[in-house]
Formats: structure tokens, sequence, C-alpha cells
């Protein structure tokens, strides 16, 4: 069995094939039965444990039949048999990973995996290493935000953001912003759907839901790929928003991130990729190792490396 298996979400084909072996060799199953079993990583709770199907008893093949709900979420599982001999014992397989795979971008990817394979233009795609190539995005995209404190992908999903307004009333240096009630909200690609709040300092008293007319999303113009990342509220209105030192505000949205990552910043996580596969995964040997046969390693790592510095430095105008 390989280190990875790729199966695609929502596949119920092929099933899953293997051999049981002890000291590598074919165990005999005659009058065994056998339990498939697959967890989520970082998970002990099951999320198959079902009868698997004994194909050859004499050389240890067996199967196990996909059904829906084992292929409905993408992600990396850790998989097992667990085999029942006839005297009532069970002995348990070493556990393999199993990539599951959907045809959508990585969750959090600060880029896709034909970005990292488009410098590598020999390559004969396998999908075990593709799979391990998108577990190094995931890898590689986390450490990148985390490095360039940018949130670029966002988690998709609805989720609150709050901010202490005492923080802002506390800094005379930023008085412009708070003069013309300007507040870093940080990455925003949207405004579809977003609601805000203003509570007490207590975070369960509401003082007013800010309708849409009361502010304003900044900058006005964008380019294709950049967020909002300021929130203006007016004062004129009938109602406008009371922001007070002892208050907090309150937002609520699905569109947290950057509209799209930025070209230099996909590219640089593409070159990441490729380093830490050269590096840490296969220096040789493999289809893909052997098709960037040449590269420059230095410069991959010089290259990213000037992005995400640049990227943490603010831009002076």
């Amino acid at each position: 069995m390989p280190e990875t298996i790729p199966h695609w979400v929502g596949n119920r084909s092929p099933s899953l094939f293997d051999v049981i072996r002890v000291d590598g060799d074919p165990f005999d199953l005659s009058g065994s039965t056998v339990t498939f079993k697959m967890r989520p990583e970082r998970s002990a709770t099951p999320k198959v444990s079902a009868a698997g199907v004994v194909v050859n008893a004499l050389t240890g093949e067996v199967r196990y039949d996909w059904q829906t709900v084992d292929v409905d979420t993408a992600g990396e599982y850790n998989a097992w048999w667990s085999v029942l001999l006839p005297g009532g014992k069970t002995q348990d397989t070493p556990e393999f990973t199993i990539a599951m795979l959907e045809h959508a971008p990585l969750p959090r990817g600060l880029c896709e995996l034909e970005d990292v394979l488009a410098y590598a233009p020999g390559y004969e795609s396998d999908d075990a290493t593709n799979a391990l190539l998108e577990q190094l995005i995931e890898a590689e995209s986390y450490w990148m935000q985390r490095r360039m404190k940018t949130e670029y992908v966002g988690p998709g999903a609805t989720s609150i953001r709050r901010y202490d307004l005492a923080e802002w009333f506390a800094h005379p240096e930023d008085a412009y912003y708070l003069a013309e009630r300007e507040l870093d909200i940080g990455a925003l690609s949207d405004s579809t759907g977003l609601i805000v709040r203003v509570y007490e300092a207590d975070g369960t008293t509401l003082t007013a839901t800010v309708p849409a007319t009361d502010y304003t999303l900044l900058p006005r113009v964008r380019d294709s790929f950049e967020p909002y990342d300021v929130i203006r509220f007016t004062r004129a209105g009938p109602f406008p928003a009371a922001l007070s030192a002892s208050g907090i505000l309150e937002l609520e949205s699905d569109a947290w991130g950057w509209q799209a990552v930025p070209p230099d910043v996909v590219q640089a996580c593409a070159r990441r990729v490729l380093l830490r596969y050269l590096t840490d995964a296969a220096g040789a040997g493999t289809s893909l190792a052997d098709a960037l046969r040449g590269v420059n390693v230095d410069g991959l790592l010089a290259s990213s490396s000037e992005v995400i510095r640049d990227r943490r430095v603010p831009t002076i105008a």
C-alpha cells in the first residue's frame, strides 16, 4: 500500500483494494473476517468502521466498497484493517493515509496544484505525488499567511470578528482615524451579507445594529484582488452609530479574506511547495524530482522569500 492513497470526494468507485501482510508476506485470511476503519487526521473517532470483503484468503487480498457517507468530506484520513482471526483474536494493520480530494480550490490554499506543476512541464502526473503536493500547499499557505500577518484566504464560512473600541480610543497618535471614525477591520473581500453590531463592554448587551447606510467600507477603489480593510462610520443620518471607549464592534461575514490571492503570492507559494518537496520529500528518484532536475533551489528560496518580505513591510506611497 503506498504511503498516500488519493480518492475523489463523492466517488464510490474504485473500491479500495489491499493485501494484508505480516513481516512483508501475504497473510492467510482463511476463516478470518476483516473490518475497514478510517479516522480523520488528529481525531480518534472513526469516520468509517465497516465490514470489508476477503477477496482471496490465501493471498491476503481484501476490498472495501465505499459508501456515500464515507466519501462526502475532503481531508486527510488515517486508515487500517482490523482482522478478526478464527480463534477470536484481533490483528490490526499499520495505518496508511487516504487523501480525499475534491475538484475545488484547497480551502485555505494560496496556490493550486496547477500553479506548482507549471514549473515541471515534463512531470508525468501521479495521484499519490499530487496528494502529497496538496498537503504541502496547505502547510505552506498556513505558514505564509502567519509570516506575512495577512489573511489572504478566509475561513470560507460565516464567522464573527470583534474589535475592542477601547484600543481605538487609547492611541492619540491615531487621532485622524478617530476623528474620521475609521477603524481597521482586517481583510474583507465583499460587503454582501455583512452585519455590523455594537455592544457594551460586557459583550452581550447590544447597543445597535448598524445599517449599511451608516457606514462605508474602504478603499472605495480596489484592484481586482484587493479587499476592504477599513470601515468608516458616518456622522450624518438619523441614527449614526454610537461608538464609545466602552464599546465592542462586531462584524459578521462569510467573506473574510482578499478577493483573490495576489499573483506574486500565488507564485511564491508554488515555489515554496517545490522547495519543500525537493528538500524534505524527494530530492531524486521520482517523476516530479526528475522533471525538476536542474531547478535552482536557492533561487526558489530567494524569490519566494523576497515576496514574503515585501508583503510584510507596509507600502509607503
